[in-house]
């Protein structure tokens, strides 16, 4: 074997980790994988309160009844500025200007309060279109929670948020893009 036939393998091997580590990512942004909701198997750890009162310090939030967080409490202690971060994601279908354009998605503007599917010049499924009543706090959390599961049948495309403050951070951000500011729910406490 000379120095020519030990560079060709040579560069097989990496050009082959090159190509695998390039399939990879490519899968990782092409498909999706949602989260299991539970274990096939069953629940394997079970929860004591002890653990339960670390997770709830952990995370900074404080357990309601159910280990639960509502989403009064959630909003409370929401930011605006993160909410507008974590908006960036929706740009590529949606605008927030007063007045602004309609894209893949309707503008948001003042969306928060205002009767669904009602923005003129934006043509809306008939799912959400035949749904009515208004954008309130509890539905735009399911909504954002998991679109097709709120409202089956609808066009958005998006897969949901799964994280319930990053969803308050969101509908922050959409309270703060409007003439008008919803009142915020009551925390209960």
């Amino acid at each position: 074997m000379n120095i020519y036939d030990i560079n060709r393998f040579a560069a097989a091997v990496l050009g082959t980790i090159l190509f695998v580590i390039v399939l990879i990512v490519a899968g990782n942004f092409i498909f999706e994988v949602d989260e299991l909701e539970r274990n096939a198997f069953g629940e394997i750890e079970t929860t004591t309160p002890e653990a339960t009162a670390e997770a709830g310090a952990e995370s900074g939030a404080e357990a309601e009844a159910g280990g639960a967080v509502s989403l009064a409490a959630l909003l409370a202690q929401g930011s605006v500025e993160a909410g507008q971060r974590m908006a960036k994601r929706c740009t590529a279908c949606h605008t927030f200007e007063k007045g602004g354009r309609n894209g893949i998605g309707p503008n948001l503007w003042g969306m928060l309060g205002s009767p669904r599917a009602a923005n003129d010049g934006y043509k809306y499924s008939g799912a959400l279109s035949d749904l009515g009543g208004d954008w309130g706090y509890a539905e735009l959390d399911a909504f954002l929670e998991k679109p097709k599961s709120a409202v089956p049948g609808t066009k958005m495309s998006f897969a949901g948020i799964k994280d319930a403050q990053d969803r308050a951070n969101l509908i922050l951000y959409l309270r703060s893009v409007s003439d008008v500011e919803l009142p915020l729910p009551p925390t209960g406490g």
